[in-house]
């Protein structure tokens, strides 16, 4: 079951970069995070409701510790996501996600490993055949078309992926016995620290007629990535770290067949080879 979590999660994911890169090339990155985390608040406050943690008699809804590992969660997203859409509005889609996506692979693993998580001979396999997709996936035919606005993407790119496996660790740590309550507790603190964002962005709701798409653009990213986050919460409770990281960092597939049909981003054979071994991955982390 985590394993298919982890894989809806990644498809989600894919699917929310995809909109907010759109949005970040209407807006900064900034407002459609905030965007993005307000959307999200909006869907998981009712999502913890609907869904009360199992607790012992007497026992507080949201510990001390759970509580801090969700301000952790926030913190760490809001840095992977801003960073993410900023380098994704000067970047391409099908190179930024890619880098991306190997950090958090990469690191969550190493972590899993030193913790004394002992995946089997097929599941680490396929981790390694994981990492080789996103690599390929991120292959470009022109050094120039890959690195359009120098080292800035690619910098945001390695920046973002270390947020988002921080974001693995502290989601790993929450626990399951506070429901999905500090995936609120991120999204709040997210919110809360981007509330500056908040006037410019009205007023661009109410005078930029034309940047109302960039607008539906990012609450629908934030939609999506909220339900990618409650996916990858309860798989990162029911398996391990390492393979979990691994299935859900799968995400640029969907990004990159997302701009390769609506962008028309050309889609090269290294890049189509990488998303056959995407699908492999899943298959030998899933068995």
């Amino acid at each position: 079951m985590a394993a298919l979590l982890a894989i809806l999660a990644s498809l989600l994911w894919g699917s929310a970069d995809f909109l907010g890169g759109l949005a970040s090339r209407k807006i900064s990155a900034v407002p459609v995070v905030l965007l993005v985390q307000s959307a999200g608040v909006a869907l998981l406050l009712p999502a913890a409701l609907a869904l009360p943690p199992a607790m012992a008699p007497g026992a507080p809804l949201l510990g001390w510790e759970a509580l801090g590992w969700g301000v952790g969660a926030g913190l760490a997203n809001l840095a992977g996501l801003t960073l993410l859409y900023a380098a994704l509005s000067i970047g391409r889609m099908s190179v930024v996600a890619p880098i991306t996506a190997t950090c958090a692979i990469v690191l969550p693993t190493l972590v899993g490993l030193s913790l004394g998580e002992r995946p089997g001979g097929t599941a680490l396999a396929g981790v390694t055949l994981a990492l080789v997709a996103v690599v390929l996936i991120g292959q470009e035919g022109s050094p120039d078309d890959g690195d359009r606005a120098g080292r800035r993407p690619i910098l945001m790119a390695l920046g973002s992926g270390i947020g988002f496996a921080a974001f693995y660790l502290c989601l790993r740590n929450a626990g399951n016995g506070s429901g999905l309550w500090p995936l609120v507790v991120a999204r709040g603190t997210a919110v809360l620290l981007l509330a500056g964002a908040a006037p410019p962005l009205l007023r661009a709701a109410r005078h930029g007629a034309h940047l109302r798409p960039a607008l539906a653009w990012g609450t629908a990213a934030g939609v999506v990535d909220a339900g990618a986050n409650i996916l990858a919460f309860f798989a990162l409770q029911q398996g391990p770290l390492s393979l979990v990281a691994a299935l859900t960092s799968l995400y640029p597939a969907s990004t990159l067949a997302l701009a390769r049909l609506i962008l028309r981003e050309r889609l090269r054979g290294i890049q189509a080879t990488g998303l056959a071994l995407a699908a492999t991955a899943a298959v030998l982390i899933a068995g």
